[in-house]
């Protein structure tokens, strides 16, 4: 199961993979807010809810979770600029019901959060804003994906930003624009465009930043961590901890494109 994409396709059957190997958990007091999580409902593949609560309640003290964007849940009509209102409008309603649910009697409710899908480039963004606050007081964040593969790797979760999104004056206005809100900004990039990144938050100083997954440095191919590629991604890590307005979420390093090879594990 090298390929990421095969991987991504048998996620159907991740309980039975699950349970082919257990790990001690380490520090299970440890109160947790998870900061980036998914639901997703699609053929064969899905993780709704209900997986979700069995996950956090598995011996982890998982107390509070923030939803992040993943195309999932879309207004099937409508601008297009809009359809991501689906995704905040489904995972709002689990939020409104949680109360009732509870988090397998534990006395704790789940996900707390949202970061949601605008395109920061748009004219109204404003507009837009106010409408994914109007449906969601627990809107936290938006993230508008600067991912760009330059290359041919069979990528288990391809990105498609367009290239040189960073750079682009409509999407830095849009940032900062975030930024007078209150509202974090998610980046989603390969570590190949760290240097871009940085220019970028240049132009940013005073709207939060939360990098995922660690930068993404990637270990596939013929990006497996030879020569200096681990050296150059700790590097452009130490450049970008000197803006105080970033945080990095410490997460992803599973994900098949990393290149450990967690999912060959058994």
């Amino acid at each position: 199961m090298e390929n990421g994409r095969i991987w991504i396709s048998e996620l159907a059957a991740r309980d039975r993979w699950l349970s082919l190997r257990k790990e001690e958990i380490i520090w299970p007091e440890l109160p947790i807010v998870d900061p980036h999580h998914h639901l997703w409902k699609r053929q064969n593949n899905s993780y709704q809810i209900a997986d979700l609560i069995s996950d956090i309640c598995s011996g982890h003290n998982v107390e509070k979770t923030v939803y992040v964007e993943c195309g999932a849940f879309y207004r099937d009509s409508g601008p297009d600029y809009l359809r991501s209102l689906g995704e905040v409008e489904y995972v709002q309603s689990i939020i409104d019901t949680q109360e009732d649910d509870d988090v397998a009697g534990s006395g704790r409710f789940c996900i707390s959060g949202i970061v949601s899908k605008i395109d920061l480039r748009l004219p109204n963004l404003n507009a837009i804003v106010r409408d994914h606050f109007a449906k969601s007081i627990n809107l936290k964040g938006i993230r508008h994906s600067a991912a760009f593969a330059e290359d041919s790797l069979p990528y288990s979760i391809p990105g498609h930003g367009p290239y040189g999104l960073y750079l682009d004056a409509d999407y830095q206005s849009g940032a900062r624009k975030l930024g007078e809100l209150n509202l974090v900004l998610d980046c989603w990039h390969y570590f190949s465009q760290s240097a871009e990144f940085i220019k970028f938050l240049k132009e940013v100083p005073n709207t939060k930043i939360v990098l995922n997954h660690l930068g993404m440095p990637v270990g596939i191919g013929s990006s497996r961590y030879k020569g200096r590629l681990f050296e150059d991604w700790k590097l452009a890590i130490e450049k970008i901890s000197r803006f105080s307005n970033v945080f990095v979420k410490l997460g992803g390093v599973a994900m098949v494109d990393m290149g450990w090879g967690f999912h060959n594990r058994a």
